[in-house]
């Protein structure tokens, strides 16, 4: 094997990522797409190009995201969401706190659990999901975050892969290297920044 034949490897693969988020009882309309709302976008140290960004603020009742993309929505287009509401990474395996959230034209928690890590998945009433033209509206209910208690724990678990047509963007983990579900180990942990 040449080494012109080797995938580079991505630094992301050698350093944890972590990033503060704002408290809001809602996100803001003006303003929305600028600090401190917005999420850093990785996709090119990912080596993707980036087509969305998201925006993410907390409050106790659960956390609000918006993703404007750009061109139109496609069919099959969806929004998956991986959250860690006790950010427990040195555990390395899939556990209670951990969850896996699809939006597609619905949304449902489609978490795999292990045996002895069981518990309810999210009722799909706690999970609100908005669809424009080229923005995603999604509110996850506190009650559908099983351990989220900002209080206790004010950091979680966080990435996410966004998909428009055959587009893929990813956040701190790119699912073409790694199976993003099972490793929370490598989600990035945001930090939920206090009241002010």
């Amino acid at each position: 094997m040449e080494l012109d034949e080797i995938s580079p490897i991505s630094p992301l693969q050698f350093f944890s990522f972590s990033y503060p988020i704002p408290f809001a009882k809602k996100l803001p309309e003006k303003g929305l797409f600028t600090e401190p709302y917005i999420l850093p976008c990785m996709a090119e140290f990912l080596g993707e190009k980036a087509f969305a960004d998201v925006a993410i603020c907390w409050n106790e009742n659960g956390l609000e995201l918006t993703i404007k993309t750009t061109g139109k929505r496609k069919e099959g287009d969806q929004v998956e969401l991986f959250i860690d509401t006790r950010d427990r990474k040195e555990l390395g395996f899939i556990n209670r706190y951990c969850h896996h959230f699809l939006f597609t034209t619905i949304g449902e928690e489609i978490t795999k659990l292990r045996a002895d890590q069981t518990r309810d998945l999210a009722p799909p009433n706690s999970l609100h999901l908005t669809v424009e033209e080229n923005k995603t509206k999604i509110f996850i209910e506190s009650e559908a975050l099983f351990g989220y208690s900002p209080k206790e724990m004010a950091r979680i678990g966080f990435t996410y892969i966004i998909k428009n047509g055959e587009k893929l963007q990813h956040f701190a983990v790119s699912s073409k290297d790694y199976a993003v579900a099972s490793h929370p180990s490598l989600w990035a942990t945001l930090t939920l920044e206090e009241k002010s």
